[in-house]
């Protein structure tokens, strides 16, 4: 009788431990949803702040001299190059506007072509190890956006995230043009 007690003592110890260990585990897998939910709103939140910059960006070199083409011409070149030599991804849009002279991918991104010198994107990282680990934006926080893929300039997250320097950003991709002009291949 003492051994079948000890028996039914012990697998309710293991049910128990196994218990806090499923709990354990949940609570390790809603803390890592919520981080990645933070993140992502952060993201999208940082994307909506660029792109209304670069779209306003656009319209200025859409009255300035520069001839536009047609947005779409420019990424089937591009889908069509990737596809015939194998490489990466397409390109997927969203939408278009500004009669197909700009368009937005699935990320939220704006896209536009300049005649002769082909696709003019955007793109960003955040810089922050904090954000990384906890979805948290932390002071020290720096965002770096690339013009092109090969203009890039480094900004505070804080100041892109509440609008603070959207003059400042049409002026910098203003002067990001000339060398992605120049470095086109």
């Amino acid at each position: 009788m003492v051994l079948l007690s000890f028996a039914v003592a012990s697998k309710a110890n293991e049910l128990k431990e196994a218990t806090a260990i499923q709990k354990q585990k949940e609570s390790s897998e809603s803390k890592s949803d919520n981080i990645e939910k933070r993140k992502i709103d952060i993201k999208n939140k940082m994307t909506n702040k660029i792109e209304d910059a670069f779209h306003q960006y656009f319209l200025d070199v859409k009255k300035s001299d520069l001839s536009l083409e047609n947005v779409s011409v420019e990424i089937n070149k591009i889908n069509n190059g990737r596809k015939n030599s194998n490489t990466c991804c397409e390109i997927n849009i969203a939408e278009y506007s500004d009669d197909g002279l700009y368009a937005k991918n699935f990320e939220g991104e704006g896209l536009f072509a300049i005649k002769g010198f082909g696709l003019q994107s955007i793109s960003y990282r955040i810089i922050d190890e904090s954000f990384n680990e906890n979805g948290y934006l932390s002071n020290s926080c720096n965002i770096e956006i690339s013009l092109s893929y090969k203009n890039s300039m480094i900004y505070k997250c804080d100041d892109v995230l509440n609008g603070k320097n959207k003059k400042e950003l049409v002026s910098d991709f203003k002067k990001m043009l000339p060398k992605a002009l120049k470095d086109y291949n």
